[in-house]
C-alpha cells in the first residue's frame, strides 16, 4: 500500500498535522532556522523515519482550525 504523504504545517511555536513527534519538532525548527512565521512542511509519510519532500510559506489556511492558529498566532504577536 502507498504511504499518501504527511503535511505538517506550523505557526509560529504550534505544530499542526498528523505526523510523529519528530517530524514535528523537525518542522518546527525548519521554520524557526528560515524565520517563517508560518511554514507547510511535506514528509513522504507520517512515521519518524519520513523524508523530508518539501516546504513552503504559504500554508492552506482552509481549515477552521488552522485559520484559528493563525489568528491566535497574530493576534498574541501583535499588529502595527
Amino acid at each position: 500500500m502507498h504511504d499518501p504523504g504527511c503535511e505538517l504545517k506550523v505557526v509560529g511555536e504550534l505544530c499542526l498535522g498528523e505526523g510523529d513527534a519528530v517530524l514535528m519538532e523537525g518542522a518546527r525548527q525548519l521554520a524557526k532556522q528560515s524565520g517563517a512565521d508560518l511554514l507547510s512542511v511535506s514528509f513522504s509519510g507520517c512515521g519518524a523515519d519520513s523524508d523530508f519532500v518539501s516546504a513552503s510559506p504559504w500554508p492552506d489556511l482552509g481549515s477552521p482550525e488552522m485559520a484559528d492558529a493563525v489568528l491566535s498566532y497574530f493576534e498574541e504577536k501583535g499588529s502595527c
